[in-house]
Parts: structure tokens; C-alpha cells; sequence
């Protein structure tokens, strides 16, 4: 029988902290269309290496750019509002997770997936024409639920990857098995929480300054 309830669970997860402030800052800022990007730019500026991860992900090759992106307002405006407030909380939600103690799990190896997931994600949406920038978020966030496992419930996220290792079992499959619920239901459950934009969002760029 499983160790915990999906109510046990989400129990655990609703004791999480809430996102970093920086984060709530930008989002807030990034709900006035009007915003002066200059604004944002300069909080950002303030995390150096925040602002190193945005503006390597502005540098990622499905951009397109037709130069090296070098400073953060140029990054700003090349990925637009709506993708980087999911940027801003999905590493947010990395940096807070890598605080806590892991049980071997290779988080460093999950997060580079991660990444290649968000860009291949972001391709695809391209060539199929669809405006959805959750769809990136998606990409980023798919596998959160495996860093709570990870940080929160070790010993029984040791047994699941065992039983992946060794018996070939899908993460869910054995997920089921020794918890009860999946990795993709407990990251549902957190995103809703921490108040993720959810799918059909509509897609915003950045205004160079502030619109008359």
C-alpha cells in the first residue's frame, strides 16, 4: 500500500515557502502593459547570476538573433513578457529546491533537460504557429514534481528510482506504486499554488518604454 494520501501530499506541498521576492516584483511589474522594460531590466541587474541565465537563454540558438545578445534589455525584448515571467519562476523554483538536501538525484542533469525541453518546446510551437508561451513553461517545468520528491519524501523517491533502475518501470508506474500519485499531479498541485500563468495565457511582448 502507499505510504501517503494525495491529501498527505499536497499537505507537504502547501508548506513550501512562497517564490523569492524578485520574482513577485517582475511578475507584478509585467501585469501593466505599460511597463518600461528599463524597470525590469534593472532588478534583474541587481541578481547577477539571474541576469547570467537570462541572457544565455536569449542566446539559445532557436532565438535566431542576428547578433550575441549582451545586455538585459536587449535579452527583454527577445523573449517577451510572458516568456520570461515563466523563465523567471521556473529558475525561481530551481534555486529554492537546490537548497534543500538531495538524495543523489542528478539535479543538475534534470535542469539541462529541462532547458532542452523549454527550447525544443518553444520550436515546435513556432513552426505550428501556435502563440502559447505556456507551452515553453511547459518544457521547463514538465519533471517539477521529481525535485519535490527529490527534496521532500527522499526515502520513498530512492525506492521509485530503484524500482526504475532495476525492474524497468515507468517514473509513474512506480511512482503509483510506492506514493499513490505521480510527479506530474504533485507538480500540477505546486504550480497552481505558486501561481504559474496557466495554458492559453495570451502572449505579450515588452514595450520599449511606456505607451502613450
Amino acid at each position: 500500500m502507499p505510504a501517503y494520501t494525495v491529501q498527505d501530499i499536497s499537505q507537504r506541498i502547501e508548506e513550501l515557502p512562497t517564490l523569492p521576492a524578485i520574482a513577485h516584483r517582475i511578475s507584478y511589474l509585467l501585469e501593466d502593459e505599460t511597463v518600461d522594460y528599463r524597470k525590469i531590466a534593472a532588478l534583474i541587474e541587481q541578481d547577477p547570476p539571474l541576469a547570467v541565465k537570462i541572457l544565455r537563454i536569449a542566446n539559445s540558438p532557436l532565438h535566431m538573433t542576428l547578433s550575441k545578445v549582451h545586455t538585459i534589455e536587449h535579452a527583454l525584448a527577445i523573449l517577451g513578457a510572458n516568456e520570461l515571467r515563466s523563465i523567471l519562476s521556473a529558475l525561481a523554483v530551481y534555486d529554492f529546491f537546490q537548497q534543500q538536501e538531495g538524495n543523489g538525484f542528478d539535479r543538475k542533469g534534470f535542469w539541462r533537460h529541462a532547458i532542452v525541453c523549454s527550447q525544443i518546446a518553444k520550436y515546435l510551437a513556432h513552426h505550428f504557429r501556435c502563440q502559447d508561451d505556456a507551452i515553453f513553461l511547459s518544457g521547463l517545468i514538465h519533471d517539477i514534481g521529481k525535485i519535490v520528491f527529490d527534496a521532500y519524501f527522499r526515502d520513498d523517491f530512492k525506492q521509485i528510482l530503484n524500482l526504475v533502475a532495476t525492474q524497468h518501470q515507468s517514473f509513474s508506474t512506480a511512482e503509483k506504486a510506492v506514493l499513490g500519485v505521480t510527479h506530474y499531479q504533485v507538480a500540477a498541485k505546486l504550480l497552481r499554488q505558486w501561481d504559474f500563468p496557466p495554458p492559453g495565457h495570451p502572449p505579450r511582448t515588452i514595450s520599449p518604454r511606456p505607451l502613450a
